[in-house]
């Protein structure tokens, strides 16, 4: 099952998975610091401080920012090498958009397959049945960002 299948099921959001402890931050609680501790006002998140899930389905999930964020995800995806197409097709509120920074990632959206290349993007409706994977012979890492539509944008996308 999907993580995403899983935080709807629990009525939570991502961030609360990835790391329970941390509050959600909003727009308004985060202004910049005058003393200049961009870090300590979670503006900033040094590379050794993302918090990581790694997913019985082959992905690592690291968030990209110091706090979950209400209704958004940012992450870094990473997919070992050599893994086949999982079973199950994932589908879930919100809009996805990605980019692969290294390696080569196997796409399936609701039955149309393609590799993504490093450089190229996606970006689609999570409620169309998908599911990635790599099978080549190197990690691939790419950059991820998840809108929840339902926060703020009662229309669905296309």
């Amino acid at each position: 099952p999907a993580l995403y299948a899983v935080a709807a099921e629990l009525g939570v959001q991502m961030h609360e998975i990835l790391d329970p402890q941390a509050p959600a931050a909003s727009v308004a609680a985060s202004p910049v610091p005058t003393g200049g501790d961009l870090v300590g006002a979670g503006i900033v998140q040094r590379a050794h401080d993302h918090p990581s899930i790694k997913l019985s389905s082959g992905p690592r999930w690291s968030r990209l920012t110091a706090m979950g964020e209400l209704d958004a995800e940012f992450l870094e995806v990473v997919y070992a090498p050599g893994t086949e197409a999982p079973q199950e097709h994932i589908v879930h509120q919100g809009r996805e958009y990605g980019v692969i920074i290294a390696g080569n990632l196997s796409v399936e959206l609701q039955g149309e397959s393609t590799v993504l290349y490093p450089g190229d993007s996606i970006v689609f409706d999570s409620m169309i049945p998908h599911r990635f994977w790599n099978e080549g012979d190197v990690e691939v890492r790419a950059i991820w960002f998840v809108r929840d539509r339902n926060a703020n944008d009662p229309v669905p996308h296309a």
